[in-house]
């Protein structure tokens, strides 16, 4: 498998709006990189560019050492080496999971059943789907044909859009899984276009989150879930605690008072208003004491494994607390607040460089 390497890509449809603005992507070889952000952010155009599917306006795409897209040639996508698992797997309703699989392969190994087996062993199915044709299989099943057929020409690269939306939780859940062993098995370079976060932070090495066209993060998941770029990127890749407060020496006081703020590198995070970030899991909740704020409890949302606690907080805003276990307040119960860990401030100031940013 290969690298992959997007330098200064822009793109627009239509003059004078850009879906793509001078964004710069490296995939190191066999790794796994996800493509995160809102609907119309340019996920899917970015994936198409790479592809081979539609030509940028300006910019590079380089897979290994070779230049598919810029300095005045486009490599013809057919030509390009790379695999694409599209939302809805594309399968050939004509043909059978083995037909499918060995399409794009030489005439004498499609004769040999071999390869089949066992890139259907490869994506955890039984080799007695071989005969079976895709209206007969799961979507789940479907989706995991349609990877083994990316595959089966040994591409250096795999691209999949979106490849489980269609599916329900449960089944969604099985076949990600499923997908994720089968890429990694064979040290395969893969880009994952997503608005799931919850499926780009399990899945990817690396995460590059799109928004308005822009590359505003990229960055391994746990970077990027504790330590955001901005606002904007932390309320979108998790559930987020965000509260007004006044920076003091390093110390955030806010209502929930006085919170000690995430390092920022060598740079200190500036005195003055501030909004610091919080993750719900860091909120703990206790019976009601003199030296802690004390909060309403306005609902509980009980998911089995946890537990989503609404709380009013003393200010009048509404935010929520992520518990484990059985033993959890009820609706209209006081109780009181503490924070685990530490808070990331950004100024108020939209023109000053947020903390987060400087670390990450």
């Amino acid at each position: 498998m290969s690298s992959l390497t997007v330098t200064d890509l822009t793109k627009s449809f239509t003059p004078g709006t850009p879906v793509l603005t001078g964004v710069d992507l490296h995939v190191p070889a066999g790794s796994l990189t996800a493509l995160l952000g809102p609907s119309g952010c340019g996920k899917t155009t970015l994936l198409r560019l790479i592809a081979g599917f539609d030509d940028p306006d300006s910019g590079t795409v380089v897979v290994g050492d070779r230049v598919v897209t810029g300095a005045g040639r486009s490599v013809a996508a057919r030509r390009r080496g790379i695999g694409f698992v599209p939302q809805e797997g594309g399968l050939f309703p004509h043909l059978t999971v083995a037909g499918n699989i060995s399409f794009g392969l030489p005439r004498q190994q499609r004769r040999d059943g071999g390869r089949v087996r066992e890139l259907l062993a490869l994506v955890g199915l039984d080799a007695d789907l071989a005969d079976r044709p895709p209206h007969q299989l799961s979507g789940g099943q479907q989706q995991r044909v349609a990877l083994a057929r990316a595959l089966a020409p040994g591409p250096s690269l795999v691209l999949l859009d979106e490849p489980f939306s269609s599916l329900d939780a449960g089944l969604r859940e099985e076949t990600r899984v499923a997908v994720a062993a089968a890429l990694r098995a064979i040290g395969a370079t893969a880009v994952l276009v997503t608005h799931d976060q919850a499926e780009a932070l399990s899945m990817a090495d690396q995460v590059a989150v799109l928004r308005g066209g822009r590359l505003v993060q990229l960055t391994d998941p746990r970077t990027l879930y504790r330590r955001p770029t901005d606002l904007d990127v932390a309320t979108f890749v998790g559930e987020a605690v965000v509260l007004d407060a006044d920076v003091r020496a390093g110390v955030a006081h806010c209502v929930l008072g006085a919170l000690p703020l995430e390092p920022a590198g060598d740079a200190a995070v500036p005195d003055g208003s501030a909004r610091v970030l919080l993750r719900p899991e860091q909120l703990r909740l206790s019976a009601p004491r003199p030296d802690l704020p004390v909060a309403r409890v306005r609902a509980v949302d009980f998911y089995g494994h946890d537990s989503r606690v609404w709380l009013d907080l003393p200010d009048g805003r509404l935010v929520s607390a992520r518990l484990e276990g059985a033993d959890l307040p009820s609706a209209g119960e006081d109780v009181s607040v503490s924070v685990l860990g530490a808070a990331l401030a950004f100024p108020q100031d939209l023109t000053a460089q947020p903390a987060a940013a400087r670390s990450a």
